[in-house]
């Protein structure tokens, strides 16, 4: 009977009542063997759930007992404490954040909870974001009743933790970044950070690194602070509201801060005024940095740029907005003068600055960043030409916006700047839309014909920048795939003896990937390539580290 009913497994046959009593008592035998297996089954895992657990307990038993043999549980205080300095971030101040150190240095033992909070030199330095009012929120799910309530309990305990945290500071010179930016502000929102204000005062006499981003009231209570009582201050950057104008209401800030003694770096971004009139010791200064608003009152003209200049003898780096319009400025005549300290030199050109460059000497000038909206003439060379000329060929990083010169002019920059290790091309315009508008420009080189300028095989032996070893690219990439691919096995092959292969090349680039180049290229040591896209990122409400990067105005526009 069992071989006759076989036959039928699988199939849909429906047995017969002696069929089926016969199926039941060929399954007699292979259930209660099933029932043994999974019996056996049960006692194996609950064995095997045993071990596990007898070796989990094992194993915690072990790593107490390692612990107390850790190698860093021997280091002394001091060599700790050398430590936790470095871990503190060195791009920005730190935040009020459990994430970062110095605060996450006391959430890892006892002890180190004990070192991090009787360290002084941990505390030293510290970012307060005031959370920005409502509207700067739009895309927030939260009523505006809701926000303002959040907001103000937000204050509350950043300013007792500022307290605290410049309390564990003790004696020492203190660097504070105070975020309190809005464009459009609400009398509400300006007297709103008063409280952290009030912290920050209090400490007046310990500050050495200011930055201060803020309405009106809150900055007129740091320029107007007596100079008196600053002896370590050594760094301003006041980023001011761009529609705040000193003068409403006859209320003038008097600047007094800028006289303090140990000043050496001042940055005023978003300035609206005449810096000479401003009472600072310029000879003193080692960095400057002068931005100013959209309005053609607020910009530095020809004659006072080179006028601060020829009073600032030792500067290191600067960085100046130049020109009140797109009309050539007629200079006034100025003796030339040098700057023979100045590695660094930033510039935003607004109108042509060839006269101005024409009176500076610049012996020192290892490192050019240069902007302009200034169009290209068939009739004049720009400006750059003449500013790169005065360095004798020393420069040794240059970033530049290339959409903004002829081919013939871009070639003869490079051609300048022969010892260069590390350029930039950065479609710096393209982010404002009122100077492309301006001009309806489409770039004047491409991008391939410019990559080819560097290679010996295109170039007849004379390729430009010979020693570059650093290559950014943030600019529109209007190059293939392929070509670039060909780019990179040509610069890298090492075939030309006297051009060296790239160290680094980074490009962002705003459109689909065609062919992925990263195959078809060998293991190149010491070769770092990033092909990328723009990513943007995004902050939680109330982050610790709000606007910590508060972005440089880029360009004075008219």
């Amino acid at each position: 009977m069992a071989s006759l009913l076989k036959r039928h497994l699988n199939t849909n046959y429906v047995p017969s009542d002696i069929e089926r009593r016969e199926i039941f008592r060929i399954l007699e035998e292979p259930q209660t063997r099933l029932s043994k297996i999974n019996d056996e089954i049960e006692r194996m895992r609950e064995t095997l759930e045993e071990m596990k657990r007898q070796r989990d307990e094992l194993s915690q038993h072990i790593d107490q007992y390692r612990a107390l043999t850790s190698s860093i549980r021997l280091l002394p205080q001091e060599i700790l404490l050398e430590i936790f300095v470095h871990c503190l971030p060195k791009d920005h101040n730190a935040f009020m954040s459990s994430h970062e150190a110095p605060l996450l240095l006391g959430r890892i033992c006892s002890r180190w909870r004990s070192i991090s909070l009787s360290a002084p030199k941990l505390w030293t330095t510290i970012h307060v974001p005031v959370p920005a009012p409502a509207e700067m929120h739009p895309e927030q799910v939260i009523t505006k009743a809701e926000h303002m309530v959040a907001s103000k309990r937000m204050i509350g305990l950043r300013t007792r933790a500022l307290q605290e945290w410049l309390n564990r500071s003790g004696s020492l010179p203190v660097d504070i970044s105070l975020n309190q930016w809005a464009e459009l502000v609400a009398a509400n929102y300006a007297n709103s950070a008063q409280p952290i204000v009030d912290v920050i005062l209090s400490v007046a006499h310990r500050w050495r690194n200011i930055t201060v981003a803020a309405p009106a009231d809150t900055m007129e209570s740091f320029l107007s602070h007596p100079p008196h009582n600053l002896p370590f201050l050594q760094s301003l950057k006041f980023i001011f509201v761009w529609r705040w104008q000193p003068g409403l209401n006859n209320r003038y800030p008097e600047y007094n801060i800028c006289t303090a003694p140990s000043l050496r770096k001042l940055s005023f971004d978003q300035f609206q005024g005449n810096p000479l009139r401003l009472p600072v010791n310029w000879e003193h200064l080692t960095d400057l940095s002068l931005t100013f608003q959209r309005e053609v009152s607020g910009q530095l003209s020809l004659n006072q740029a080179a006028e601060l200049l020829s009073q600032c003898r030792h500067l290191v780096r600067c960085k100046l907005a130049v020109g009140r319009s797109y009309q050539a400025q007629a200079l006034v005549h100025l003796s030339a003068f040098a700057l023979p300290y100045l590695e660094c030199l930033t510039v935003f050109e607004v109108s042509d600055a060839t006269s101005m460059f024409n009176c500076l000497d610049l012996p020192a000038l290892r490192q050019v960043t240069y902007y302009t909206c200034v169009a290209p003439h068939l009739s004049q060379r720009s400006s750059l030409i003449t500013l790169l000329s005065k360095s004798n060929g020393s420069i040794r990083e240059f970033t530049v916006n290339p959409q903004q010169f002829t081919r013939e002019e871009l070639i003869e920059c490079l051609r300048l700047i022969p010892h260069a290790t590390t350029l930039t091309l950065d479609n710096h315009t393209a982010r404002h839309r009122r100077a492309i508008g301006a001009y309806g420009r489409n770039p004047t080189i491409s991008h391939k014909d410019l990559l080819e300028s560097f290679l010996q095989s295109t170039t007849g032996g004379h390729p430009l920048c010979p020693k570059l070893q650093a290559l950014h690219v943030s600019s529109h990439l209007d190059i293939s795939d392929e070509d670039l691919l060909d780019f990179i096995l040509e610069k890298q092959s090492g075939l030309a003896s006297n051009v060296l292969p790239l160290k680094r090349l980074h490009i962002h680039f705003l459109r689909p990937r065609g062919m992925d180049v990263v195959p078809h290229l060998k293991v190149m040591k010491g070769f770092d390539l990033r092909l990328c896209y723009a990513e943007r990122s995004m902050e939680t409400l109330f982050s610790p580290s709000e606007m910590v990067d508060i972005p440089d105005v880029e360009f004075p526009f008219t």
